[in-house]
């Protein structure tokens, strides 16, 4: 099993396979590697305590977290290798059945899950106005479009702000602005 990328997903996807088969996990760039547990508590406890997950998408700090890229939290490449799952540099290609790496190397496999960077794409929402460079253009998940509004995105107001533990801040906000909105809109504009 070939898995393709070495981020949160593809390490737990790594991880979960590793108990029935051979794995092996492509690295394109390889994200820094967090535990779980420090000192005895989840590490999610240690960032909440800090407001890690609080600071404001707009500050300083938030632009230098984003630039830093994503974080792997709980999954460990060197574990991984303990539990026999090999690392290759990043895929460059296929032919039949062999999966060809940056470095020259090559591997049969028998099946490949591609777990590779992710990114948000608005290409369908024809809506003017609302997609600037690729991305929505909003202000806390409220766009210039009446009655349309965003949750759930990438620092839409913080770093929890697509976190599923930590989105619940945004989505409270919005609701209240929702129901401000609605009871300005005229008696039957909900048509």
């Amino acid at each position: 099993m070939l898995v393709v990328g070495a981020a949160n997903s593809g390490l737990q996807i790594a991880e979960e396979l590793a108990g029935t088969c051979e794995v092996t996990v492509a690295v394109g760039s390889q994200p820094k590697e967090l535990p779980q547990r420090i000192a005895g508590r989840d590490l999610f406890s240690w960032l909440s305590g800090v407001g890690f997950f609080t600071v404001s998408a707009d500050s300083r700090i938030a632009r230098r977290l984003r630039a830093r890229g994503d974080l792997v939290i709980g999954t460990r490449s060197r574990d991984l290798r303990r539990r026999g799952v090999a690392f290759s540099p990043r895929l460059t290609g296929f032919d039949g059945r062999t999966a060809r790496f940056a470095d020259g190397t090559s591997a049969e496999v028998d099946a490949v899950v591609w777990a590779t960077g992710y990114r948000s794409d608005y290409s369908w929402l024809h809506v003017p106005g609302v997609i600037v460079d690729g991305a929505v253009r909003h202000n806390a998940g409220v766009s210039d479009v009446p009655g349309l509004y965003f949750l759930g995105l990438p620092w839409q107001t913080s770093r929890g702000s697509a976190l599923l533990g930590f989105v619940g801040r945004d989505a409270e906000a919005l609701d209240r602005r929702l129901a401000a909105d609605a009871a300005r809109m005229p008696v039957g504009a909900l048509r």
